[in-house]
């Protein structure tokens, strides 16, 4: 009778082994369908996203280069216009273009905080 005992014990320690290891198993199948999902899903969008941000960066730098050389040259034209103007006694705002490149000079900084911003 005792012998009987020690297999039955045996086997339900079996039968909980078993167990265990269907769940282990079950885990890493987890493990691995959640590898797949990111390797499938994130991945490509992550390398896309990276891609186009050196894009952009690569524009954003050139951008930067060509508003600050303009901005520089309107600043200049700018002010010898106001002082050409003052020496022929006419107000600069009879002068065409003189007022759309003023408020122009008003919105470079916001432009070149976008600029790098994406650097």
């Amino acid at each position: 009778m005792k012998t009987i005992e020690t297999v039955y014990n045996k086997l339900n320690n079996a039968k909980t082994k078993l167990a265990t290891h269907k769940v282990e198993l079950s885990l890493v199948d987890d493990l691995k369908e959640l590898k797949n999902k990111f390797d499938k899903e994130i991945t490509p969008i992550y390398k896309e996203v990276s891609k186009e941000k050196n894009k952009l960066r690569a524009k954003a730098e050139k951008a930067e280069q060509i508003l600050d050389k303009v901005d520089n040259q309107i600043e200049q034209k700018l002010k010898l216009v106001e002082k050409t103007a003052k020496e022929l006694g006419i107000s600069v705002s009879e002068i065409n273009d003189y007022k759309s490149l003023k408020s122009l000079l008003s919105i470079v900084p916001d432009m070149k905080t976008v600029f790098k911003s994406v650097q």
